[in-house]
């Protein structure tokens, strides 16, 4: 190879790693409206807070994982949230994991957001599982073994792969397993203002 063209390849390479610095920096943005101009408030007044179908999700802020970016559940309002609980050494979510993949990529332009909240001790081993499956569509979380922890235990996740239907004013619709969870069940939820 000529020094000519090596140095145009030298160029392209670092162009391309400058422009993937830069889309790395910027923070996640859900695909759903925040403004919701004169329509309903988006949180029901006098709501309890908890883990059970039928009231408001508890808030929690955990970074995407192997990024500083970080997603705070409340900050999703106006957006229909499925929420999963995973770990790479769950065998039943090597199934579940690919059926929410799909359901992300079918339902992302109409406002479906799905976070997985990897139950790992080690970024590496959720980072591993992700690409092993080649899982794009959903947005996976993961602070620190003890932070996702404490966000499993707000939700009161004893067995795992687990998901909870989040509907755009941030109540639980639904929650268990998600073989469990139809397609219906988000459409009917994305109709609704």
């Amino acid at each position: 190879m000529g020094t000519g063209k090596l140095r145009s390849v030298r160029v392209m390479l670092l162009v391309s790693l400058l422009v993937a610095i830069s889309i790395s920096g910027f923070p996640y943005t859900p695909p759903c409206p925040h403004d919701r101009g004169d329509q309903s408030p988006l949180v029901p007044v006098r709501l309890p807070v908890g883990p059970e179908v039928g009231k408001l999700a508890p808030d929690f802020t955990l970074p995407l994982l192997g990024e500083d970016d970080a997603v705070t559940l409340s900050q999703l309002r106006g957006c229909v949230v499925l929420l999963e609980f995973w770990a790479s050494w769950c065998g039943p979510c090597r199934t579940s994991s690919p059926y929410l993949e799909q359901l992300a990529f079918r339902y992302h332009g109409q406002g479906l957001v799905v976070l997985g909240v990897s139950l790992d001790r080690f970024a590496q081993q959720a980072e591993a599982f992700l690409t092993s499956l080649g899982l794009t569509d959903v947005v996976p979380l993961w602070g620190s073994f003890d932070r996702v922890l404490a966000v499993a235990r707000l939700y009161g996740v004893a067995t795992i792969p687990h998901v909870y239907l989040i509907d755009r004013q941030g109540v639980i619709r639904f929650s268990g397993h998600p073989a469990e969870l139809t397609p219906e069940l988000i459409e009917q939820l994305l109709a609704l203002p």
